[in-house]
């Protein structure tokens, strides 16, 4: 263990502005529609029947 004992401060937003945020948030775009809408029926499905079996 030291012997100096020193308080952090936090970094000031400003400081590390320039490296915030450089990446873009990424977009899905939904191409075989058929599938997905078929998708969430079976989700849908599967959902109401543990919530019929398990008194949901």
């Amino acid at each position: 263990m030291g012997r100096f004992h020193f308080q952090k401060q936090p970094v000031p937003y400003k400081h590390s502005e320039s490296r915030r945020h450089k990446f873009t948030k990424a977009n899905y775009e939904v191409t075989k529609w058929p599938e997905y809408t078929e998708a969430l029926r079976r989700l849908y499905a599967d959902s109401l029947f543990i919530a019929r079996r398990f008194g949901g």
